[in-house]
């Protein structure tokens, strides 16, 4: 009983593995195909359903998408060696039989339809060509293969393959859920793979190129794409990523260069803006109107040292010393070590006065500010003239005039007060206080309250009014002190020198004489 059974499973693993070979334990529909052409490529379809294959014909159509039906598929294998094979194909409905000749080859292909049955069978040309798909990745490793299938369907960006005449003969699953959202068809498998990015072919020079696409789904909402696109063995290789997030980075930048430009537009001050290859890459309207500028020489885009040679020779620049040195120090400000890398003031010779200061950037550029300072600089030389105008009025008068600030320092005197005290205020390194004004008054003359009451005076901040007294100095001179309040808490004090009476002694008079 036991040997039977040990008979009865060898007997049964024979024909199993005869009706492996024969391709026909998988479908179990081995009637149709003969053991003849087991060798060959046969393909058995009800519909469009594969109902049997030979080996060869399994290995051929396992190279092919997933994602359609068995009968496309079929024509995803051969579309690379059978131009048109699906058109081609779909003249069963008429004709009962399709002989087609390979496109680049000898070999061909034959369909028969039986009702609702289609046979076909691809005869090689030789026995000497390999029975393979068109995919090459079969002639791989199995274990190679499989895990370059399973990366490109899983790969999160979009992979096609189109031919010369622009039909796609391959996608991958990512390409395939781009046509179903921007061509809304749903789940149901599109065939023939419609080219969903127009692409132009490459030139005749180009092997590569990238270009930026956009799409728009039904409703509307668009979408951006980088689409990569490699010539390969007279079809091309396609690849897309989304760009959307590149795309809003380069919008919230144009905005942004936009913002800035109008803020420099407005600005009063001249602006140019220098790239680490010194060229001109930005300029505001007040730099042209500033030092005369034609906007058609700036957008050439000069040079650094052109552009200060152009300023040059329309005498839009003062002429230093040793110009070419101070050009070529212009071009190595990014390597100085100083804080302020440039700051100058340039006087033309129309009257107007630049202040002009120029900082290196950490991209390598460098700009340069142009500020019109001419108001300013003649306001301070009109300022300074009034000063030396009221200096040279105190230096004329007869007495010694002190002014000091509501804090109490002495911020003006005249020549007669220098030859009365034999003291030069305005050659003191310190202020002078009105607390080291008095003690210096009190050695030179003799003793008097008087000093005190000076310095409570000039401290005080509530109404004040004009007083005068009189004071002797150790050399018997008689003087005259007047206290004059002035506008802003300032306080005017002055000496008058008195005749001296011979044979007279002058007491100060401890009685101070007020007057509105």
């Amino acid at each position: 009983m036991t040997d039977l059974l040990v008979f009865s499973a060898i007997a049964a693993a024979a024909v199993c593995a005869f009706l492996y070979r024969a391709g026909l334990f998988r479908l179990g529909l081995s009637s149709e195909i003969q053991p003849s052409e087991q060798e060959k490529a046969v393909f058995l379809f009800e519909g469009q359903t594969l109902v049997d294959a030979t080996i060869p014909a399994q290995q051929l159509i396992s190279g092919s998408s997933d994602t359609t039906d068995d009968w496309h598929r079929l024509a995803i294998a051969l579309s690379d060696r059978f131009e048109n094979l699906l058109q081609n194909l779909s003249k069963l409905d008429v004709e009962p039989t399709i002989a087609l000749r390979e496109t680049k080859g000898s070999s061909s292909l034959i369909a028969r339809r039986t009702g609702s049955r289609t046979r076909v069978v691809l005869l090689e040309a030789g026995a000497e060509r390999p029975m393979a798909p068109v995919d090459h990745g079969l002639l791989m490793p199995p274990v190679e293969t499989t895990v370059l299938r399973s990366m490109s369907q899983a790969a999160p960006f979009a992979m096609w393959k189109r031919e010369s005449d622009g039909q796609i003969s391959w996608a991958n699953q990512a390409y395939l859920d781009l046509v179903k959202t921007y061509r809304n068809s749903g789940d149901t498998p599109v065939w023939p793979i419609p080219a969903l990015f127009r692409q132009p072919d490459l030139g005749e020079a180009e092997d590569q190129s990238i270009r930026r696409i956009h799409l728009t789904r039904p409703n509307g909402e668009k979408a951006s794409f980088t689409v990569t696109t490699l010539a390969h063995e007279g079809a091309h290789l396609c690849f897309a990523t989304s760009a959307d997030e590149l795309v809003r980075a380069e919008e919230h930048l144009s905005n942004f260069v936009q913002t800035m430009t109008k803020t420099f537009a407005d600005l009063p001050a001249g602006l140019a803006v220098f790239n680490r290859e010194r060229q001109l890459t930005l300029f505001n309207p007040a730099l042209t109107d500033l030092l005369q500028l034609d906007p058609a020489y700036l957008i050439t885009r000069p040079r650094l040292q052109d552009f200060f040679d152009h300023l040059r020779e329309n005498r839009k620049l003062p002429e230093p010393k040793n110009y070419r040195d101070w050009r070529e120090r212009l071009t190595r400000l990014d390597t100085e070590a100083q804080e302020d890398r440039l700051r100058e003031t340039w006087t033309l010779d129309n009257g107007l006065t630049y202040r002009v200061s120029g900082r290196p950037h950490a991209d390598g550029a460098l700009a340069f500010l142009v500020e019109d300072i001419s108001s300013e600089v003649t306001l301070t030389r009109r300022f300074r003239q009034e000063l030396d105008q009221s200096q040279s009025v105190l230096d004329g008068l007869e007495q010694a005039v002190a002014v000091f600030s509501p804090a109490g320092v002495l911020t003006q005197s005249n020549q007669a007060y220098t030859m009365l005290w034999e003291t030069d205020p305005l050659t003191s390194l310190n202020d002078l206080t009105i607390t080291d004004a008095t003690r210096h008054w009190r050695d030179l003359c003799r003793p008097s309250p008087i000093w005190g009451e000076i310095r409570d005076f000039v401290h005080t901040i509530e109404e004040r009014a004009n007083w005068h007294d009189q004071v002797q100095m150790q050399n018997g001179q008689n003087l005259t002190l007047r206290c004059t309040p002035l506008s802003g808490g300032a306080t005017m004090i002055t000496f008058l020198e008195e005749p001296v009476i011979p044979n007279q002694s002058v007491i100060p008079s401890t009685n101070l004489v007020k007057s509105d």
